[in-house]
């Protein structure tokens, strides 16, 4: 915000004060001159503003220093927080303590004596600032295009009961641009209140004593730019980045809008992406007012002595020029085939602060070819949006990318962001065929970004069974983040908002399948006959390349003796088989003699015997366990 204080008006920003010709007369090698004009300019984009408008957006069309068609969008809003800028007696039904509502007179109150009478010419004109509101309507004194001023011009017109209410117009760039020094201000004067007391009915004072300020404040990325000041009018004192009118209290200092006496010019010193105007009325006329509270006795015999107050004064602000730098673009690093250099229609985005991929997009003058993607990583940009890990670090979207031959959908998470207020679309192309070029039909996928989205998730075509042998187990990918999906329905060209990204990617070759392989050996020759020809094969099968192996455990039991008799003692044989290639784990055996059985002992090769079980615990693979159990008979 630009402050002004009654004590410290340069603290507003820094100023420099300039005689022409300037050297900010033309614009910079290496930029356009772009036209910003009122309605009714005759050339231009005639930006309209209506009474009542806060806010507009005009898009301003020019040629860049490519020759190609490129705009740029300026955003005029109007800060209004005292609400100074239109008369009240239209909009808040007559509140205004010195210009109630209700026709052209200044005051209609009859304990006015004599009663007040118009004694300003031209109703409702920049000349007669008092009666703005005739018949309460708004006339050509309010703030907009083909007002009071004329076409080609906007009226900005102020209405305060305190010197200290201010309001603003900021003018917003969508990218930055540098200021020329014709952003002028005309028609700032200033009526003094012994003037208005000696000249007019004693109801036009203190409303109708003024004195215009106006201020510049400009910034790139919310840090202050230095203004220059051009030309001020001889009849304009200039502090800081202010200019006032000068005020003395029994003359009438009116000036036309077209003197230069009046008039004051500014222009940026560097690019910037903000550029803002403060109007208010003057400390001068509010010191005059608060010194002479006799002069308005009708008010200040009741309410007190005033600070400031005035009635519909006006300043012109006239269209500008301003100078518009190539725009920030990015540009791809895959190898040059792709293609990546902007002479080969290499994919390229204008950068912006909304839409980007990853933590941050910066600005470059060309592809970086490189035979692994890696070049545009290994050089800070121009300008950066967003914060990089590291310096020039941008390419930093997508962890590094490994897929399979025959892998199917396979999916990648995508770092994105996107504050545009819309879906913007992701699209990425991967080289499967190893041809060094991206095909639409088989190697592209494409996914909506939602608004605030910070991460979107993609599903790659499916890789082709051979794509490890094709492109010798290395490929890249493409990536581009674009709010019009037509802009990246290819590979190549340029897009107008959004960042590209290059990627290299590892193809590796899939393991052989899950299979059975069975060998078979077969008794071939004999010199006798065989008398059982059937038992002369024999096959062994095992199981390659699976995922999951099973064990397999196997248990035979075999007796000392098959024959017994009362007390006889008998040793039972039983074996566990491991008949797999992977561990058997927490293994355990179960043997619950019958009633007609004495337990005796039992030894284990591995773990334990008790209550009838068996604890083994794991089993190696092929592994063979033995437990001897000795039991007499009852």
């Amino acid at each position: 915000m630009i402050k002004k204080t009654t004590t410290h008006l340069s603290s507003v920003g820094v100023a420099l004060l300039l005689a022409a010709p300037s050297v900010y007369a033309v614009c910079p090698v290496g930029t356009s001159t772009v036209n910003f004009t009122w309605d009714g300019a005759g050339s231009g984009n005639n930006a309209v503003w209506n009474y009542g408008n806060s806010s507009n957006t005009y898009t301003v069309n020019y040629t860049d220093t490519n020759g190609s068609p490129a705009a740029v969008d300026i955003t005029m809003s109007l800060r209004d927080p005292n609400n100074i800028n239109v008369d009240p007696d239209v909009r808040d039904a007559g509140k205004h303590h010195y210009d109630p509502a209700g026709g052209c007179l200044p005051n209609p109150d009859p304990l006015i004596q004599p009663p007040a009478v118009d004694e300003w010419p031209s109703n409702g004109s920049i000349d007669d600032p008092w009666d703005s509101d005739c018949y309460g309507q708004p006339s050509s004194l309010v703030t907009g295009t083909r007002m009071a001023y004329g076409p080609g011009f906007l009226t900005w017109v102020s209405l305060s009961s305190d010197h200290n209410q201010e309001m603003f117009l900021d003018f917003s760039f969508s990218r930055p641009a540098h200021l020329m020094d014709n952003f002028t201000i005309g028609d700032i004067d200033a009526a003094g209140l012994l003037y208005t007391y000696n000249n007019f009915h004693a109801s036009e004072s203190p409303g109708n004593s003024f004195q215009d300020e106006v201020g510049f404040k400009a910034s790139m990325n919310g840090t202050d730019v230095p203004i220059s000041i051009f030309n001020p009018g001889s009849a304009l004192t200039v502090t800081g980045a202010i200019a006032r009118a000068n005020y003395n209290s029994a003359q009438n200092n009116n000036v036309a809008p077209t003197d230069p006496l009046g008039t004051i010019s500014a222009a940026s010193t560097a690019p910037i992406d903000k550029f803002s105007i403060m109007y208010s009325n003057g400390q001068d006329d509010a010191a005059d007012e608060q010194a002479n509270p006799n002069l308005y006795s009708w008010w200040s015999g009741t309410h007190g002595a005033t600070n400031g107050a005035s009635d519909n004064h006006a300043v012109r602000v006239s269209g500008f020029t301003f100078c518009m730098a190539e725009p920030p673009k990015d540009f791809g690093d895959a190898p040059a085939t792709y293609p990546t250099l902007k002479a080969n229609n290499g994919a390229n985005h204008l950068m912006s602060q909304q839409l980007y991929l990853g933590n941050c997009v910066d600005g470059d003058s060309d592809g970086q070819v490189t035979a692994t993607p890696s070049g545009d990583d290994s050089a800070t940009g121009s300008v950066t949006y967003g914060t990089c890990a590291t310096a020039g670090a941008d390419e930093d979207a997508i962890t590094p990318v490994s897929l399979t031959d025959g892998q199917t959908a396979p999916s990648i998470n995508v770092k994105t962001h996107n504050t545009t207020g819309a879906d913007a679309t992701l699209a990425c192309w991967i080289d499967y065929n190893g041809d060094k070029t991206f095909d639409n039909a088989t190697e592209r996928a494409s996914t909506a970004v939602a608004n605030n989205a910070t991460t979107a998730t993609l599903t790659l075509p499916n890789v082709p069974a051979t794509a490890s042998t094709t492109t010798g187990g290395s490929t890249v990918m493409r990536c581009r983040l674009a709010s019009t999906a037509s802009e990246i329905s290819n590979a190549t060209g340029a897009a107008n908002t959004g960042e590209i990204e290059d990627h290299p990617v590892t193809l590796t070759a899939a393991p052989p399948a899950c299979a059975t392989i069975t060998n078979t050996t077969n008794v071939t020759k004999i010199t006798e006959t065989d008398s059982n020809a059937a038992n002369n094969t024999a096959s062994a099968a095992i199981q390659a390349n699976c995922a999951v192996s099973k064990t397999d455990l196997k248990v035979t039991k075999t007796a000392s003796k098959t024959t017994v008799r009362h007390g006889d003692t008998v040793t039972y044989t039983i074996t566990l088989e491991n008949d797999s290639d992977v561990i058997a784990t927490a293994v355990k055996v179960g043997d619950n003699l019958p009633s007609s059985l004495t337990f005796v002992s039992a030894t284990p090769s591995q773990g334990t015997f008790a209550n009838g079980v068996w604890d083994v615990g794991n089993v190696a693979a092929r592994a063979k366990l033995t437990l001897m159990l000795e039991v007499t008979v009852k």
